[in-house]
């Protein structure tokens, strides 16, 4: 007897990334986001701060797919020196984000 196996249905999930400021950054999240396992699609959106992904259900899956974004935002060794001395400045400039000190942009 054949019984057919229930499909689980795509999960949606939508994940705030604060702090992009480019479309490298956009590409960045995107690669990221498409390497943990059971994603099926991936939305990035510059404007609005964050991620439309679909995925398949698993344990931990939103834990994976904001441990890949923060990793991909410090994925750099070390900044380069023009970075490090804004970095090192006062002011609002210290306030950047991760995806800011990531970004060649600055």
């Amino acid at each position: 007897m054949n019984v057919p196996v229930a499909a689980t249905s795509p999960l949606r999930i939508d994940l705030g990334i604060h702090g992009m400021t480019c479309a490298s950054c956009v590409a960045r999240a995107e690669r990221a986001l498409k390497k943990v396992p059971g994603v099926q699609e991936v939305a990035v959106n510059l404007a609005t701060e964050s991620a439309r992904i679909l995925v398949t259900p698993s344990d931990q899956v939103e834990a994976r797919l904001k441990r890949a974004v923060r990793d991909a935002a410090t994925s750099r060794s070390r900044p380069t020196p023009p970075l490090m001395r804004r970095l090192n400045q006062p002011g609002p400039v210290l306030a950047r984000s991760l995806w800011a000190r990531r970004c060649r942009s600055l």
